[in-house]
């Protein structure tokens, strides 16, 4: 796995035309906000994810971050006896985004 680099969520608003050539020349970000990570940037081609493989999260932590979805509320009683968290979650963005 290639290495990433830390960038601040302001740094890559002022950065951005800089952060793009370098993810196209294959380089990732790790986005962090007062050194809490936001999210991954990755380029598109090349760079291979690994992660561990996650065990089932426990049933309150599940329906926390269930309730934490913005605008599910109405979806949590779908999805809040899955036991594979990833799934429900995977079934919540695609219930929002692609109105499946």
């Amino acid at each position: 796995m290639k290495d990433y680099t830390k960038i601040s969520l302001r740094d890559l608003r002022q950065n951005l035309t800089q952060v793009k050539d370098s993810l196209a020349s294959g380089q990732a970000y790790e986005v962090t906000q007062r050194g809490i990570s936001l999210a991954y940037l990755l380029p598109k081609n090349g760079y291979k994810i690994e992660r561990e493989k996650m065990g089932e999260m426990p049933k309150v932590e599940w329906e926390e971050l269930v309730d934490r979805l913005q605008g599910c509320a109405k979806l949590k009683d779908e999805i809040k006896d899955e036991k594979d968290y990833m799934e429900g979650y995977r079934k919540l963005l695609e219930k929002k985004y692609l109105k499946k």
